[in-house]
């Protein structure tokens, strides 16, 4: 019932991130150890700003390559491997964007952070449906559960140095209509409800 909950504040993320605002995979398979995300050693050459939206599209590129190798799964081992490498990515953005201090950014910035993060979002729980489909809500539930984790860890993380950034994606997930993506995802967390009560 525990992992139930998890999974369930998940899809509250996706519905209101209001809640949460006040507290490169290139070879066959993804590896665990994770690249440097942002500008590095040279951050320091650029604003606050430009080393965020570095490393949350240094991020992307290693999650979208890890949900693409979960599409093409056979095995769930398979699928274990590439949540742990995209778990692993995710961790790994969250501990670069914590390293900098709070930064006071423009209305763009945030729109354009904004809108990466909920295109994460889509993009997982997409993800989450079509993997359901093929392999079945028990294997995919304690899954879930890590990502569910993960991404709460960046949220946090994200509206600590730019604040107000989680509460932007909030709306937007109300501007772009996804309905019936959230409305899909709700059905397989009744799936998921029903195995573990």
């Amino acid at each position: 019932m525990l992992t139930f909950a998890r999974l369930a504040s998940f899809l509250l993320l996706a519905l209101s991130m209001s809640f949460v605002a006040c507290a490169t995979s290139t070879g066959k398979t993804s590896q665990l150890a994770v690249r440097d995300y942002g500008y590095g050693d040279d951050g320091g050459s650029y604003t606050p700003s430009e080393n965020i939206l570095k490393i949350v599209d240094d991020m992307m590129i290693d999650v979208e390559g890890c949900i693409g190798l979960m599409g093409k799964a056979d095995v769930i081992a398979a699928v274990v491997t590439e949540v742990n490498a995209l778990v692993a990515h995710v961790e790994h953005a969250a501990a670069c964007i914590a390293a900098i201090a709070e930064a006071e950014v423009s209305a763009d910035v945030k729109a354009e952070l904004a809108g990466k993060v909920l295109l994460l979002i889509k993009t997982l729980i997409e993800a989450f449906i079509s993997l359901n489909a093929k392999f079945g809500p028990t294997a995919m539930l304690a899954l879930w559960a890590k990502i569910d984790v993960c991404i709460h860890l960046l949220m946090a993380k994200l509206d600590f140095v730019v604040h107000g950034v989680v509460a932007l994606v909030a709306k937007l997930c109300i501007e772009a209509n996804i309905q019936v993506t959230i409305e899909a995802y709700l059905h397989l967390c009744m799936e998921l409800f029903a195995l573990v009560a």
